[in-house]
C-alpha cells in the first residue's frame, strides 16, 4: 500500500504532466487482496478499502502531493 501512496503522490506533485489515476475494481474478487479496490457492504454503507481510503479517495493525503 506504501508504494502505491506513493505513486499518488507523485502523480499529485507532478499534475502539470500527468492527469491522474484510474483505478479498476470490478468482480467479485478476494477482498484480503492488498490492492483490492473493491468496497465493503455492511447492510446500507459501503466502506472503501483502507488502500482506496488512504491513497485514492479525493480527501486523502496522497492525493494533495502527501506521502507520509
Amino acid at each position: 500500500m506504501t508504494f502505491m501512496c506513493q505513486q499518488i503522490a507523485y502523480q499529485a506533485q507532478n499534475s502539470d504532466v500527468f492527469l491522474g489515476y484510474v483505478g479498476w475494481a470490478a468482480g467479485n474478487f478476494f477482498t484480503g487482496y492488498v490492492l483490492s479496490e473493491l468496497p465493503a457492504e455492511s447492510g446500507t454503507t459501503w466502506t472503501d478499502t483502507p488502500l482506496v481510503a488512504k491513497c485514492m479517495a479525493p480527501n486523502a493525503g496522497a492525493q494533495k502531493g502527501s506521502t507520509g
